[in-house]
């Protein structure tokens, strides 16, 4: 993957609304993608500590709610969540 890719927006997936306990992300315009897993939404308990909790639990209420509705969600480097995003990118 080349500088320019780890430079742009990142995009998020969330299949079936979190009950695959996985959220997709990618690089805009890069068709590899990396997956951070965990327990399904559904079964979480409270201290749930895995990577997909942890990754979705760090961003905006508004972006998870976008993931919940089986939609794509795309973050630019200049967005809040942006940083956030990126470490599980490189886990």
């Amino acid at each position: 993957m080349g500088k320019k890719a780890k430079e742009g927006m990142i995009v998020l997936y969330m299949p079936d609304g979190g009950e695959r306990g996985l959220i997709q992300l990618w690089w805009q315009g890069v068709r590899s993608w990396v997956e951070v897993r965990g327990r399904p939404y559904s079964q979480w308990e409270a201290g749930e500590d895995t990577p997909f909790s942890r990754l979705h639990d760090t961003m905006e209420g508004w972006h998870t709610t976008v993931l919940h509705q089986d939609s794509t969600l795309v973050i630019l480097p200049t967005h809040p969540d942006y940083d956030r995003v990126r470490v599980f990118m490189n886990e």
